[in-house]
């Protein structure tokens, strides 16, 4: 259902919408078509999809090497990834599934942690569209990285669940302080999940989707990426809200 808020869709509707009533109220048709233009236009140039995204990056802070070092010795007990999407069709790898990139990115980051820290990481995703986002984390973190899970935690969906699952795994063993890594524009939802749940969190974000430099002219051109930049940010917003209002978050 949420969705039918985000762009595209919500373009397309207000679309549909202006012909429905283009034959009483053309006035009104009129202004759904400008702004579902006008939004479009916006949400797909890199002035606005990357001060969207950057802004919402930027509320959770980076973990560098000193910092790491610095939280380890204030003995961070486990890491915590995740799950950010995997795929079943994977005839490169004799179809074994495989991570999105986004997840990859995740991965490859908790493992760099990992080897950093020598901490145990508990891999964190439910099963989606037949494909089971732990097992697939544990076993490319293993054969990719060479970094092996302590535990596996396969029945969240949401980040909510995320927390509540891991919660369930960890808080049994007296495990209380994690680094938590996700994708930076995820960092801050997961983490008001995570703390909500009683963890001491320590931001690992990664996946990072802001730029630093503007290109001229051409930033101004529409593009794809840059509006799956601003749907990732209307959907965290989204989400934040959601949870605040569902979840007292």
């Amino acid at each position: 259902m949420k969705e039918l808020l985000l762009p595209p869709i919500i373009q397309i509707v207000l679309l549909f919408l202006a012909l429905a009533f283009w034959r009483r109220y053309r006035i009104v048709s009129y202004s759904f078509i400008i702004v579902a233009g006008s939004t479009l236009y916006l949400l797909s140039i890199q002035p606005v999809s990357d001060r969207m995204i950057s802004k919402l990056e930027a509320q959770t802070s980076v973990l560098n090497a000193t910092t790491m070092m610095f939280h380890h010795q204030l003995m961070a007990e486990a890491i915590v990834v995740l799950g950010g999407g995997a795929y079943a069709y994977a005839p490169d790898y004799d179809m074994k599934p495989q991570p999105s990139s986004r997840l990859l990115q995740r991965l490859r980051y908790a493992a760099h942690i990992a080897k950093q820290t020598e901490l145990p990481i508990l891999v964190s995703g439910g099963t989606i569209e037949g494909v089971n986002e732990a097992m697939v984390m544990d076993r490319v973190l293993w054969e990719d990285f060479g970094v092996k899970t302590r535990w596996q935690e396969g029945d969240s969906r949401t980040t909510m669940e995320n927390g509540q699952c891991s919660r369930k795994i960890l808080k049994s063993l007296g495990i209380s302080r994690i680094i938590l890594v996700t994708s930076a524009s995820h960092m801050l939802r997961a983490r008001l999940v995570f703390q909500h749940e009683g963890f001491d969190v320590i931001t690992a974000p990664t996946a990072y989707l802001g730029r630093l430099k503007r290109r001229g002219w051409h930033d101004w051109l529409p593009s794809k990426d840059n509006l799956e930049k601003s749907y990732e940010g209307m959907y965290e917003v989204m989400g934040m809200l959601w949870y605040r209002i569902r979840y007292s978050v």
